[in-house]
């Protein structure tokens, strides 16, 4: 993934706090025409607290039910607002990795012991954590399927309940491409037109073992496939129509915020983004019930 603050104007439409406490593994609820979203039950943004961008746990939480976090010390904030996260654990496993796969990228040799000490201290907020994240793009950046999967079964061996999830980014969509058997969640990043973004999707699924569901990652900044807020705004609306059309995708886990665009600079996809993301947990129709207007729907 490449890597990269909200204007007053913007703060209505992101404020406040991502509070239900329960994983969509244990609440399951409907859309705004009264119908279930098919698999899809999660909606969040990657880096919403990090050393390199800031905490914005706060700022992205009005529409979302688990965001993506760095360390521990992000699951702790987590905790502390009742929310739930994706949890990072790259470097208790692995130290380097350069793009292309080219420059191996091997277990660190004391990852037992720095998994063993990120495990205890992840102890006492295990509740607030929805997965863990294993290295980003791992084959990418040379990692290999047999130490990829040490990790997962590292992770595994200490919350057999917990799901792992692994993304990868579509160079390493090969002939010869294994999805990690202990992996729960997989996904991609494809910073492309929708169209193969959905190639992709088909790629992906075809690998998939039974157990094993999908997440998409829909960009949030500019580049060819998007090079307007308008057309970034309507490539999220394809995103969450690709996924709807797809059972086994079950969240959305949005890319580029705070990284690589500033949420001034982005308006209409962040109001898009909060009503995809109302009709996903369904808090915009918890907020209408209690008397406050229903989301305008798309």
């Amino acid at each position: 993934m490449r890597t990269a603050g909200l204007s007053l104007t913007l703060t209505a439409l992101v404020l406040a706090g991502c509070m239900n406490t329960k994983s969509p593994h244990e609440t399951a609820g409907r859309d705004g025409a009264g119908l279930r979203a098919q698999g899809l039950r999660y909606y969040g943004h990657y880096w919403v607290d990090s050393g390199s961008y800031g905490n914005h746990l706060d700022e992205v939480g009005s529409h979302c039910n688990v965001q993506w976090v760095e360390s521990v010390d992000g699951l702790k904030k987590c905790a502390a607002r009742k929310q739930r996260c994706i949890l990072q654990v790259r470097w208790e496993f692995f130290s380097g990795g350069a793009a292309g796969g080219k420059t191996p990228n091997p277990l660190r040799g004391d990852h037992k012991v720095h998994w063993a000490r990120t495990a205890e201290a992840i102890k006492p907020y295990i509740e607030y954590v929805d997965a863990f994240y294993m290295n980003d793009e791992p084959y990418w950046v040379g990692v290999s399927p047999k130490d990829l999967d040490t990790a997962i079964r590292s992770v595994k061996s200490r919350f057999p309940m917990k799901p792992v999830m692994v993304v990868f980014a579509v160079p390493s969509f090969k002939p010869d491409f294994v999805a990690p058997a202990g992996a729960d969640w997989l996904g991609f990043d494809a910073y492309q037109d929708i169209g193969e973004v959905a190639r992709h999707l088909a790629f992906l699924k075809g690998k998939l073992l039974p157990h094993q569901e999908l997440f998409l990652v829909p960009q949030s900044f500019l580049n060819k496939a998007a090079p307007s807020d308008e057309a970034l705004a309507k490539l999220n609306w394809e995103y969450y129509d690709l996924a709807r059309s797809e059972p086994r995708v079950i969240g959305l886990l949005n890319y580029g915020l705070f990284t690589d665009a500033k949420p001034p600079d982005l308006p209409l996809t962040l109001a898009a983004q909060r009503k995809i993301g109302e009709r996903i947990t369904h808090k915009g129709s918890r907020r209408a019930a209690g008397g406050e207007p229903a989301p305008t729907r798309r």
